[in-house]
Formats: structure tokens, C-alpha cells, sequence
């Protein structure tokens, strides 16, 4: 893990999870802040913040 902190391009991992974790920086790094209307929404539908055992 701290390899993978320090500096992604030499960390021993796989380059599928190196693909990965690009993608999820990426992701991280142009997300916006989620609007709290689209979060009550979801609490309405009885989302939490421990799990999920709704089956899509």
C-alpha cells in the first residue's frame, strides 16, 4: 500500500490493478460533490451508510 502511495508508476503490482488505479484517481480528481437532493433520494429509497441487501 504505501508503495502504491509513494508513486504508482514503480509499485509492485499488477498492471491490470495499475490500469485500476488510474482510472480511480482520475475519478477522484474530477469528482464533484454529490448534491443533497440526490442523497435524501436515495435515503428515501432506504440507502444507508453500513449496506446495501437490495437486489437489483
Amino acid at each position: 500500500m504505501t508503495a502504491v502511495l509513494n508513486d504508482l508508476e514503480t509499485a509492485p503490482v499488477s498492471e491490470q490493478l495499475r490500469a485500476l488505479l488510474r482510472v480511480a484517481a482520475e475519478v477522484q480528481a474530477f469528482a464533484r460533490p454529490v448534491a443533497e437532493k440526490a442523497v435524501a433520494a436515495a435515503r428515501a429509497e432506504g440507502a444507508g451508510t453500513t449496506r446495501s441487501t437490495t437486489r437489483c
